[in-house]
Protein backbone atom coordinates (compact mmCIF):
# COMPACT_ATOMS: atom_id res chain seq x y z
CA UNK A 1 0.00 0.00 0.00
CA UNK A 2 3.11 2.19 0.96
CA UNK A 3 4.44 1.58 -2.48
CA UNK A 4 1.37 2.29 -4.54
CA UNK A 5 1.31 5.65 -2.46
CA UNK A 6 4.90 6.61 -3.31
CA UNK A 7 4.23 5.61 -6.68
CA UNK A 8 1.45 7.74 -7.20
CA UNK A 9 3.54 10.26 -5.45
CA UNK A 10 6.04 10.26 -8.46
CA UNK A 11 3.58 10.10 -10.98
CA UNK A 12 2.23 13.26 -9.96
CA UNK A 13 5.39 14.97 -9.65
CA UNK A 14 6.14 13.76 -13.18
CA UNK A 15 2.74 15.50 -14.80
CA UNK A 16 4.09 18.70 -13.17
CA UNK A 17 7.27 18.88 -14.82
CA UNK A 18 7.92 20.96 -17.84
CA UNK A 19 9.49 18.60 -20.40
CA UNK A 20 12.50 20.45 -20.22
CA UNK A 21 12.58 19.51 -16.61
CA UNK A 22 12.77 15.88 -17.45
CA UNK A 23 16.06 14.23 -17.01
CA UNK A 24 15.63 13.41 -21.32
CA UNK A 25 18.60 14.06 -22.99
CA UNK A 26 17.58 17.20 -25.65
CA UNK A 27 18.31 17.12 -29.39
CA UNK A 28 22.27 18.53 -29.99
CA UNK A 29 21.85 22.22 -30.86
CA UNK A 30 22.10 22.37 -34.39
CA UNK A 31 25.99 23.92 -34.83
CA UNK A 32 26.85 26.81 -36.51
CA UNK A 33 27.50 26.78 -40.48
CA UNK A 34 29.75 29.21 -42.47
CA UNK A 35 28.58 31.99 -44.33
CA UNK A 36 29.91 30.34 -47.63
CA UNK A 37 27.46 27.54 -47.03
CA UNK A 38 24.95 29.79 -47.90
CA UNK A 39 25.46 29.69 -51.41
CA UNK A 40 22.78 28.77 -53.26
CA UNK A 41 24.32 26.30 -56.03
CA UNK A 42 21.99 24.94 -57.26
CA UNK A 43 21.02 28.12 -58.48
CA UNK A 44 24.67 27.96 -60.43
CA UNK A 45 24.64 24.81 -61.59
CA UNK A 46 20.95 25.08 -63.64
CA UNK A 47 22.44 27.95 -64.54
CA UNK A 48 25.03 26.16 -66.16
CA UNK A 49 22.96 23.70 -67.16
CA UNK A 50 19.99 25.59 -68.82
CA UNK A 51 21.13 29.12 -69.57
CA UNK A 52 24.19 27.82 -71.41
CA UNK A 53 22.24 25.46 -73.41
CA UNK A 54 19.59 27.64 -74.36
CA UNK A 55 21.08 30.08 -76.87
CA UNK A 56 17.21 31.55 -77.13
CA UNK A 57 17.69 33.13 -73.22
CA UNK A 58 18.29 36.93 -73.57
CA UNK A 59 21.61 38.25 -71.81
CA UNK A 60 19.94 40.47 -69.20
CA UNK A 61 18.31 36.89 -67.85
CA UNK A 62 21.74 35.74 -66.99
CA UNK A 63 23.02 39.39 -65.57
CA UNK A 64 19.54 39.15 -63.46
CA UNK A 65 20.29 35.53 -62.35
CA UNK A 66 24.03 36.02 -61.72
CA UNK A 67 23.15 39.20 -60.02
CA UNK A 68 20.97 37.73 -57.49
CA UNK A 69 23.28 35.23 -56.49
CA UNK A 70 26.46 37.14 -56.54
CA UNK A 71 24.03 39.70 -53.83
CA UNK A 72 23.58 36.52 -51.95
CA UNK A 73 26.57 35.38 -51.11
CA UNK A 74 28.38 38.60 -50.96
CA UNK A 75 26.03 40.01 -48.49
CA UNK A 76 26.70 36.92 -46.17
CA UNK A 77 30.35 37.32 -46.55
CA UNK A 78 29.88 41.38 -45.73
CA UNK A 79 27.57 40.18 -42.55
CA UNK A 80 30.75 38.09 -41.42
CA UNK A 81 32.83 40.47 -42.27
CA UNK A 82 31.28 43.52 -40.35
CA UNK A 83 31.96 41.34 -37.30
CA UNK A 84 35.12 41.22 -37.86
CA UNK A 85 35.92 44.91 -38.05
CA UNK A 86 34.17 45.62 -34.84
CA UNK A 87 36.63 43.04 -33.17
CA UNK A 88 39.45 44.44 -34.93
CA UNK A 89 41.37 46.89 -33.07
CA UNK A 90 45.08 48.13 -34.20
CA UNK A 91 45.38 44.82 -36.76
CA UNK A 92 46.12 44.68 -40.44
CA UNK A 93 42.76 45.28 -42.43
CA UNK A 94 41.78 42.06 -44.10
CA UNK A 95 39.89 42.30 -47.88
CA UNK A 96 36.52 42.16 -46.31
CA UNK A 97 37.20 45.08 -43.86
CA UNK A 98 38.69 47.19 -46.60
CA UNK A 99 35.48 46.47 -48.31
CA UNK A 100 33.61 47.73 -45.78
CA UNK A 101 35.63 51.09 -44.87
CA UNK A 102 34.83 51.59 -48.54
CA UNK A 103 31.30 52.23 -48.44
CA UNK A 104 28.04 51.26 -50.85
CA UNK A 105 30.29 52.40 -53.64
CA UNK A 106 32.52 49.81 -53.13
CA UNK A 107 29.70 47.27 -52.61
CA UNK A 108 28.81 47.94 -56.20
CA UNK A 109 31.82 48.30 -57.58
CA UNK A 110 32.68 44.39 -56.26
CA UNK A 111 29.30 43.24 -58.07
CA UNK A 112 29.57 44.88 -60.97
CA UNK A 113 33.08 42.84 -61.01
CA UNK A 114 31.42 39.92 -60.04
CA UNK A 115 28.79 39.62 -63.12
CA UNK A 116 31.86 41.11 -65.42
CA UNK A 117 33.68 37.69 -64.39
CA UNK A 118 30.25 36.01 -65.03
CA UNK A 119 30.16 37.65 -68.25
CA UNK A 120 33.73 37.35 -69.60
CA UNK A 121 33.41 33.26 -68.70
CA UNK A 122 29.65 33.16 -70.38
CA UNK A 123 31.20 34.88 -73.39
CA UNK A 124 33.98 32.74 -73.49
CA UNK A 125 32.19 29.43 -73.88
CA UNK A 126 29.13 31.12 -76.12
CA UNK A 127 31.02 33.27 -78.51
CA UNK A 128 33.15 31.07 -80.96
CA UNK A 129 33.94 29.98 -83.95
CA UNK A 130 32.17 26.17 -83.61
CA UNK A 131 29.33 28.26 -82.19
CA UNK A 132 28.79 30.08 -85.06
CA UNK A 133 29.78 28.28 -87.61
CA UNK A 134 30.09 24.54 -86.63
CA UNK A 135 32.77 22.76 -89.04
CA UNK A 136 30.59 19.33 -89.48
CA UNK A 137 27.33 21.41 -90.17
CA UNK A 138 29.58 23.41 -92.37
CA UNK A 139 30.58 20.21 -94.55
CA UNK A 140 26.66 19.14 -94.87
CA UNK A 141 25.64 22.42 -96.11
CA UNK A 142 28.14 22.47 -98.76
CA UNK A 143 28.02 19.15 -99.77
CA UNK A 144 24.24 19.27 -100.37
CA UNK A 145 24.52 22.62 -101.70
CA UNK A 146 26.82 21.17 -104.02
CA UNK A 147 24.27 18.29 -104.96
CA UNK A 148 21.36 21.00 -105.45
CA UNK A 149 19.27 19.33 -102.62
CA UNK A 150 18.26 23.14 -101.18
CA UNK A 151 15.21 21.62 -99.66
CA UNK A 152 17.55 19.40 -97.59
CA UNK A 153 19.58 22.13 -96.92
CA UNK A 154 17.11 24.27 -95.45
CA UNK A 155 15.71 21.54 -93.35
CA UNK A 156 19.08 20.95 -92.13
CA UNK A 157 19.76 24.68 -91.35
CA UNK A 158 16.10 25.09 -89.17
CA UNK A 159 16.83 21.89 -87.13
CA UNK A 160 20.29 23.26 -86.13
CA UNK A 161 19.78 26.99 -85.49
CA UNK A 162 23.54 28.77 -85.40
CA UNK A 163 24.96 32.42 -87.03
CA UNK A 164 25.62 30.61 -89.99
CA UNK A 165 22.59 28.17 -90.99
CA UNK A 166 20.31 31.44 -90.13
CA UNK A 167 22.58 33.51 -92.87
CA UNK A 168 22.00 30.36 -94.88
CA UNK A 169 18.09 29.31 -94.76
CA UNK A 170 17.31 32.98 -95.06
CA UNK A 171 18.89 33.36 -98.60
CA UNK A 172 17.46 29.97 -99.58
CA UNK A 173 13.91 31.04 -98.54
CA UNK A 174 14.38 33.69 -101.29
CA UNK A 175 15.83 31.74 -104.29
CA UNK A 176 12.44 32.03 -105.97
CA UNK A 177 12.91 35.69 -106.35
CA UNK A 178 15.84 36.78 -108.33
CA UNK A 179 19.70 37.09 -107.28
CA UNK A 180 19.19 40.58 -105.44
CA UNK A 181 17.05 39.05 -103.03
CA UNK A 182 19.09 36.79 -101.76
CA UNK A 183 21.91 39.02 -101.55
CA UNK A 184 19.51 41.16 -99.92
CA UNK A 185 18.17 38.26 -97.52
CA UNK A 186 21.50 37.39 -96.88
CA UNK A 187 22.72 40.62 -96.14
CA UNK A 188 20.25 41.98 -93.86
CA UNK A 189 20.49 38.31 -91.47
CA UNK A 190 23.85 38.83 -91.39
CA UNK A 191 23.47 42.40 -90.26
CA UNK A 192 20.70 41.26 -87.26
CA UNK A 193 22.95 38.12 -85.93
CA UNK A 194 25.86 40.75 -85.69
CA UNK A 195 23.77 43.38 -83.75
CA UNK A 196 22.71 40.44 -81.35
CA UNK A 197 26.42 39.34 -80.56
CA UNK A 198 27.20 43.21 -80.68
CA UNK A 199 24.16 43.65 -77.92
CA UNK A 200 25.56 41.02 -75.92
CA UNK A 201 29.13 42.12 -75.51
CA UNK A 202 28.14 45.84 -75.02
CA UNK A 203 27.20 45.10 -71.21
CA UNK A 204 31.11 44.84 -70.57
CA UNK A 205 31.77 48.00 -72.42
CA UNK A 206 28.94 48.85 -69.66
CA UNK A 207 30.89 48.58 -66.46
CA UNK A 208 34.18 49.15 -67.75
CA UNK A 209 32.83 52.86 -68.30
CA UNK A 210 30.30 52.47 -65.02
CA UNK A 211 33.03 51.06 -62.46
CA UNK A 212 35.58 54.41 -62.77
CA UNK A 213 32.41 56.75 -62.51
CA UNK A 214 31.64 54.90 -59.04
CA UNK A 215 35.23 54.82 -57.99
CA UNK A 216 34.89 58.62 -58.31
CA UNK A 217 31.58 59.08 -56.63
CA UNK A 218 33.25 57.09 -53.89
CA UNK A 219 35.91 59.37 -53.98
CA UNK A 220 33.85 62.43 -53.78
CA UNK A 221 31.57 61.10 -50.80
CA UNK A 222 34.51 59.97 -48.45
CA UNK A 223 36.07 63.25 -49.10
CA UNK A 224 32.88 64.83 -47.92
CA UNK A 225 33.12 62.33 -44.87
CA UNK A 226 36.76 63.84 -43.96
CA UNK A 227 36.04 67.29 -44.27
CA UNK A 228 32.81 66.89 -42.10
CA UNK A 229 34.79 64.91 -39.35
CA UNK A 230 37.81 67.69 -39.43
CA UNK A 231 34.92 70.30 -38.92
CA UNK A 232 33.28 68.63 -36.25
CA UNK A 233 36.55 66.98 -34.41
CA UNK A 234 39.07 69.73 -34.60
CA UNK A 235 41.23 70.32 -32.28
CA UNK A 236 40.45 66.89 -30.58
CA UNK A 237 43.27 65.09 -31.76
CA UNK A 238 40.79 61.74 -33.44
CA UNK A 239 42.37 61.11 -36.23
CA UNK A 240 41.35 57.73 -35.81
CA UNK A 241 37.92 59.44 -36.73
CA UNK A 242 38.87 60.32 -40.15
CA UNK A 243 39.85 56.83 -41.23
CA UNK A 244 36.28 55.40 -42.53
CA UNK A 245 36.63 58.88 -45.08
CA UNK A 246 40.50 58.20 -46.12
CA UNK A 247 39.18 54.60 -46.99
CA UNK A 248 36.75 54.86 -49.12
CA UNK A 249 38.06 58.24 -50.93
CA UNK A 250 41.44 56.00 -52.10
CA UNK A 251 40.24 52.43 -52.17
CA UNK A 252 36.73 53.11 -54.21
CA UNK A 253 38.81 55.01 -56.79
CA UNK A 254 41.36 52.26 -57.02
CA UNK A 255 38.61 49.40 -57.32
CA UNK A 256 36.75 51.14 -59.92
CA UNK A 257 39.88 51.18 -62.37
CA UNK A 258 41.35 47.84 -61.35
CA UNK A 259 37.96 46.69 -62.31
CA UNK A 260 37.29 48.94 -65.44
CA UNK A 261 40.62 48.10 -67.30
CA UNK A 262 40.74 44.58 -67.47
CA UNK A 263 36.63 44.49 -68.41
CA UNK A 264 37.48 47.07 -71.14
CA UNK A 265 40.10 45.16 -72.62
CA UNK A 266 37.88 41.73 -72.60
CA UNK A 267 35.02 43.93 -74.18
CA UNK A 268 38.07 45.00 -77.19
CA UNK A 269 39.12 40.92 -77.04
CA UNK A 270 35.30 39.91 -78.25
CA UNK A 271 34.69 43.13 -80.20
CA UNK A 272 37.32 42.00 -82.51
CA UNK A 273 36.35 37.88 -82.32
CA UNK A 274 32.69 39.06 -82.99
CA UNK A 275 33.75 41.09 -86.33
CA UNK A 276 35.72 37.77 -87.42
CA UNK A 277 33.15 35.19 -86.63
CA UNK A 278 30.52 38.15 -89.06
CA UNK A 279 33.36 38.41 -91.53
CA UNK A 280 33.53 34.48 -91.86
CA UNK A 281 30.33 34.37 -92.81
CA UNK A 282 30.02 36.81 -95.14
CA UNK A 283 32.45 35.08 -97.02
CA UNK A 284 31.32 31.60 -96.50
CA UNK A 285 27.56 32.75 -97.51
CA UNK A 286 29.01 34.28 -100.86
CA UNK A 287 31.10 31.61 -101.82
CA UNK A 288 27.72 28.68 -101.01
CA UNK A 289 25.47 31.82 -102.99
CA UNK A 290 28.39 32.47 -106.19
CA UNK A 291 26.34 29.43 -108.74
CA UNK A 292 23.17 31.41 -108.54
CA UNK A 293 24.85 34.63 -109.76
CA UNK A 294 23.54 36.01 -113.24
CA UNK A 295 26.19 35.68 -115.60
CA UNK A 296 26.32 38.43 -118.21
CA UNK A 297 26.17 37.29 -121.34
CA UNK A 298 28.85 38.03 -123.91
CA UNK A 299 28.53 40.16 -127.10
Amino acid sequence: MKIDKCQMQIDRAHRGRTPQSLDVASPPAPTACPWWAAIPHFAVFNFQFSVFNRPSVAPRHIWAILLLTVSLCLAAGLCFAQAEVEQAQGKPLTFWQIIVAGGITELIIILCSFAAVTLIIEHFVSIRFVKAIPPELYEKVRARMGAKEYNEVLRLCEANPCFFTNVIASGLRKLRYDFVAVQESVAETIEKEGAALHSKISYLSFIASVSPMLGLLGTVTGMIDCFNKIAWYQGLGRASLLAKGVYEALITTATGLIVAIPVMAFFFFFRDRVNKIILEVETLATELFEPFRPTRKTE
